[in-house]
């Protein structure tokens, strides 16, 4: 009876594992995998394709391509590895690039590397073309992404606003390159081997993440206004148990982009105001070290015959360079003290020219207090002529009134107005020279 319950329990581990490996077995492809087998696991979308010999082609070489493949079964696995072969070649720079997705939605378009934006669960995305301003180097890069449904997928600043994960290196153009993905005790890793060389890189580690089962695998790509190949050569899937962990790469070398060397050509000029000595000292070394130099090319074509033209003519040159080089001492000095007395004069200058400014500020002010005072004046003069006018006005109109025919009362008013008239010319052009003269 023993024996029997041993047995039984035999056959249903043997069974389990056999389910096991038939379930990573659809999720995994490679060359040796028919077309109809594929096509029952997988489904395609916008320009992939599929074919033994080069796997699948999200897209080929051509500009403004979107293409992508997506399982059709749930994936069901907590802890789990993914070994993913790929290739993305093509011009000098590339465009767009090719994402990994663990996602609740699957065969839907859209702007992230060809598909839906958002998303829910995950991605990896291999982004080979540069967006935000600047410039960065390698120009490509492995991103991670945890989609929560709601949150944009950032391709203006290539995802620098989403503060995703990220790793500079160059993959493009370097022939098959293996990305693996893990997920084990709830930390993700991504690693890669560019080029096939066994030489593994560990790109990305993110520990506490919480992955639902059930959700789609898929891959996707996009080109734009440049283009590239975009093609997944196999995949292959594995459940990791507890006792399995050595599935996982060993010995991994942590990637570190080389920093970029900045060379400066100011590098030996002085930040200060005033050439200290040191610097002088340090021109009068590089002006012997030119003349020694000099000097020894004219001991060789000493020794060449028929030389005897050229050597005077250096001989004349080294002779110039000993008289420039003996009075290189009193001419950097003077350099300096002029240099030196420039900046004094300078900030001699801006004292005195504080002084002029309060003088000039002062200046206006009084002028604009008497023009304030001139158009006081103008105003009451304005006033005066009005009831001036007012009174001669009425005046006026009582003697017409008191004209029955025209005569000397007519001419005596005519002239009177004329004289009014001119009256206020002469006082408003009075009040024009108080005002810009006083």
């Amino acid at each position: 009876m023993k024996v029997f319950l041993k047995l039984l329990c035999l056959c249903v581990i043997l069974n389990h594992i056999t389910c096991d490996d038939s379930i990573a077995k659809s999720f995994s492809f490679n060359h040796e995998t028919q077309s109809d087998f594929f096509d029952k696991y997988w489904s395609k979308t916008g320009t992939a394709t599929y074919n033994q010999n080069e796997g699948v082609i999200l897209t080929p070489n051509l500009k403004s391509q979107q293409g992508s493949v997506w399982h059709k079964m749930n994936f069901l696995y907590n802890q789990w590895v993914m070994d993913v072969v790929f290739d993305i070649r093509g011009g000098a720079i590339g465009a767009d690039g090719m994402a990994i997705w663990y996602s609740k939605d699957r065969e839907k378009a859209g702007n992230a590397f060809g598909s839906k934006n958002p998303f829910t669960g995950f991605g990896v995305f291999l982004d080979t073309y540069q967006n935000a301003p600047g410039y960065r180097s390698p120009n490509e890069k492995i991103q991670v992404m945890l989609g929560d449904g709601t949150t944009f997928y950032d391709s203006s600043t290539d995802g620098k606003s989403n503060g995703l994960k990220e790793c500079l290196i160059k993959y493009r153009n370097k022939g098959l390159s293996k990305l693996r993905i893990g997920y084990m005790k709830k930390t993700f890793t991504v690693e890669i081997d560019v080029g096939l060389k066994d030489n593994w890189f560990s790109c990305i580690e993110i520990p506490d993440v919480k992955l639902t089962p059930g959700y789609f695998f898929g891959f996707s790509a996009a080109t734009g206004g440049l283009s590239d190949k975009h093609a997944i050569k196999s995949v292959e899937v594995k459940k990791i148990d507890k006792g399995f962990a050595h599935l996982f790469t060993s010995n991994l070398h942590k990637y570190v982009p080389p920093k970029p060397v900045v060379k400066s050509i100011f590098k030996d000029i002085p930040n200060e105001i005033n050439f200290d000595n040191n610097w002088i000292e340090d021109v009068k070394k590089d002006t012997n070290s030119i003349k020694n130099t000099i000097q020894k090319i004219g001991q060789k074509i000493i020794t060449i015959p028929r030389a005897t033209l050229k050597t005077q003519v250096v001989n004349r040159k080294i002779t110039s360079l000993e008289e420039i080089t003996s009075l290189q001492d009193a001419d950097i000095r003077n350099l300096k003290n002029n240099m030196n007395g420039k900046f004094n004069e300078f900030i001699g200058l801006i004292s005195k020219n504080n002084v002029l400014i309060d003088e000039k500020i002062t200046a206006f002010t009084s002028r604009v207090n008497g023009l304030s005072e001139s158009l006081e004046e103008s105003k009451k003069m304005a006033f005066e002529v009005r009831g001036n006018i007012r009174g001669e006005t009425t005046l006026l109109r009582e003697k017409i009134q008191s004209q029955r025919y025209f005569g000397i009362g007519w001419f005596l008013l005519i002239f009177e107005i004329i004289g009014v008239v001119l009256y206020m010319f002469w006082r408003n052009k009075k009040s024009e020279e108080n005002k810009y003269y006083k």
